[in-house]
């Protein structure tokens, strides 16, 4: 039987960002829509290593990136139990609760997916591959100005659709993936974790509306290291995303491998 972690609500917070460069494009969506998956763990979680040895399992799939974007963030809820998960950050529990309040839900637990913006829990059932959404969504490109800061610019649909009209908001994160963690203490104590997709820095703004169109804003994000202990994995990339308004749903999702702290050797499109 599965065990699901449970916890209470609170708001999410919003970070801001720097003026703008010229760059080099990483990773562009085009405009048919990128899933955007998320898992809520924790180290503190002994249910949570299935569900990220899952996620590990999407490093071989050929949608990665290009119909497809996942973020692991790591909760600080299970902290207490014993063990410090040092990726773990106040910000990505309470962006879960905000999850849960837009759902009418009192709680959160892990592991918990959440896919396109609303509750997964059809991962355990299938084999590690994300249901993409056929529909278009408008065209999110990542940039990179320079070690650590982005441009992000998104152009919606011809200026229709829901879109286009409203307060757009970009939500990025640097993901780091090849780790190995030996936890001490708590629940999965004597375990020696791996983690891939790892949010290690995030940075939510308003964007801004150009005379063009699109939808702009530079972002800085900052590099993090863990343990690392496995060859041949991609360390490093950058997903981003876009919503409308306070509606935590993404509106178009992208990300691409950083050939750290340089340019990105793959990207979504």
């Amino acid at each position: 039987m599965k065990v699901w972690r449970l916890f209470v609500v609170a708001p999410m917070a919003l970070i801001v960002s720097a003026p703008f460069a010229a760059a080099d494009e990483i990773a562009r969506s085009g405009n048919t829509r990128v899933a955007l998956l998320e898992l809520y763990s924790s180290e503190g979680c002994s249910s949570c290593p299935p569900a990220e040895e899952w996620v590990s399992k999407l490093l071989s799939n050929p949608d990665l990136f290009k119909k497809f974007v996942p973020v692991v963030f790591h909760v600080d809820y299970w902290d207490y139990l014993g063990w410090k998960d040092i990726f773990s950050q106040e910000r990505f529990s309470a962006r879960q609760r905000n999850y849960a309040q837009s759902w009418n839900s009192s709680s959160v637990y892990t592991p918990g997916f959440v896919l396109n913006g609303l509750e997964w829990r059809q991962w355990s059932r299938q084999p590690p591959a994300v249901p993409v959404p056929s529909e278009p969504a408008g065209d999110l490109k990542i940039e990179q100005i320079s070690s650590g800061r982005f441009k992000i610019i998104y152009q919606p649909l011809n200026g229709k659709g829901p879109d286009s009209s409203g307060k757009i908001f970009v939500h990025a994160a640097l993901l780091q993936s090849g780790i190995v963690s030996n936890v001490k203490a708590g629940e999965n104590a004597g375990r020696r974790l791996a983690h891939d997709f790892a949010a290690v820095d995030f940075v939510e703004s308003g964007m801004e509306l150009g005379k063009d169109g699109f939808f702009e804003k530079e972002i800085m994000l900052k590099s993090f290291s863990g343990e690392m202990g496995r060859s041949g994995v991609n360390q490093w990339a950058v997903a981003a995303w876009v919503t409308r308004g306070l509606d935590p749903a993404p509106i178009q999702a992208a990300g691409g491998y950083l050939s750290y702290p340089g340019m990105a050797a793959q990207g979504s499109g």
